[in-house]
């Protein structure tokens, strides 16, 4: 089980478990960005300000003490560091770290060989998550602020090796850090969530980046809060949601509903 949590040497207060902080991914067997848990370790306090700070990463083994935690990442990143993982069913494990709220990102991949940093501040890399197959799939806006589709090999040592898939087109590709949102490899295609200025829609390629037959949905009807994760702190305009299925969490926000949404 991997744990996010506030650095042994800064944390700000004494506790096993902390309820209030912002929850970081762990999950039983595998982390996964579902299932989560916070802590900080017992150290000196510092001042109340400082104690949401500091994140770093460690391995915690099920049942047994806090204090046997491995320390995997964290200790070069900045104060205001965000961390999100990810897993998937051949054990690896994607680590994405957000510089605060600024929309700069690091990217680290953790598999049998070990941690291996995919992408730094400047790669301009907003996206990176796991598809049906070992490769990677990231969007990029290097020299291409709408975004980029691009996909990069198990065996890459840096995502300055991704091959691109569907370059940057006039409309932008919609991501989120924290829910990994905007792009779904599944099979045989890739949906990728684009925003029309307004409304937004899911486009189907295949995995060669040919477009297919995207999901089709009911024309925007009506006004609400989005209950789309990722629209953390947006009003958006979406038609009626079609039933849900079984696999709605894992699917980008549109193709779920298959609707278009409309920020207004």
């Amino acid at each position: 089980m991997f744990t996010s949590s506030i650095s042994p040497a800064r944390s700000s207060r004494s506790c096993r478990t902390c309820s209030d902080r912002p929850p970081a991914a762990t999950s039983r067997g595998r982390p996964t960005a579902k299932r989560s848990t916070t802590r900080a370790i017992p150290r000196p306090a510092r001042s109340p300000t400082e104690r949401d700070f500091w994140q770093q990463l460690y391995f915690h083994q099920l049942g047994t003490p806090v204090a046997k935690d491995r320390y995997e990442l964290g200790k070069d990143f900045p104060k205001q560091a965000e961390i999100v993982l990810q897993s998937d069913t051949r054990g690896r494990v994607l680590a994405s770290v957000e510089q605060g709220d600024g929309g700069i990102f690091r990217y680290y991949l953790k598999d049998a060989k070990g941690w291996r940093q995919l992408a730094d501040w400047d790669d301009q890399i907003a996206l990176v998550v796991f598809g049906g197959t070992p490769d990677l799939w990231l969007v990029s806006r290097k020299e291409a602020p709408h975004g980029k589709l691009m996909k990069l090999a198990a065996t890459a040592k840096t995502t300055a090796e991704a091959t691109m898939i569907v370059p940057e087109g006039k409309d932008s590709i919609v991501t989120d850090f924290h829910d990994k949102s905007g792009v779904l490899a599944v099979g045989d295609r890739v949906y990728v969530n684009y925003q029309l200025g307004g409304p937004s829609e899911v486009r189907a390629f295949s995995i060669a980046g040919k477009p297919q037959k995207a999901p089709v949905g009911p024309a925007v009807t009506g006004s609400t809060r989005s209950p789309v994760s990722g629209s953390r702190s947006h009003r958006c305009c979406r038609a009626a949601s079609a039933s849900s299925t079984s696999t709605s969490a894992a699917v980008p926000s549109s193709a779920r509903s298959g609707t278009a949404t409309a920020c207004c």
